[in-house]
């Protein structure tokens, strides 16, 4: 299990912005948001309006096989 983790998200003028970092065992909540994200295309409700997310990167350290850095390109 990582130790630390979090999710950033690129919107389509390019500013990077952190969707949530998680410690122990909390990581698997903020793998189950990346999913939800993937699956809904990657758009996120902000204030009273929408977000597309252009890429979004799911980053940990400690893993069992070392760094994991998932990758998504929204289209």
């Amino acid at each position: 299990m990582a130790r630390v983790a979090t999710l950033i998200g690129k919107d389509k003028f390019g500013s990077w912005s952190s969707l949530g970092i998680a410690e122990g065992n909390d990581v698997k909540q903020l793998v189950e948001t990346y999913c939800k994200l993937r699956e809904i295309g990657g758009v996120i409700k902000k204030g009273k309006g929408e977000v597309k997310l252009s890429e979004m990167r799911l980053l940990c350290n400690n893993t069992a096989g070392g760094e994991l850095k998932a990758r998504q390109l929204f289209s």
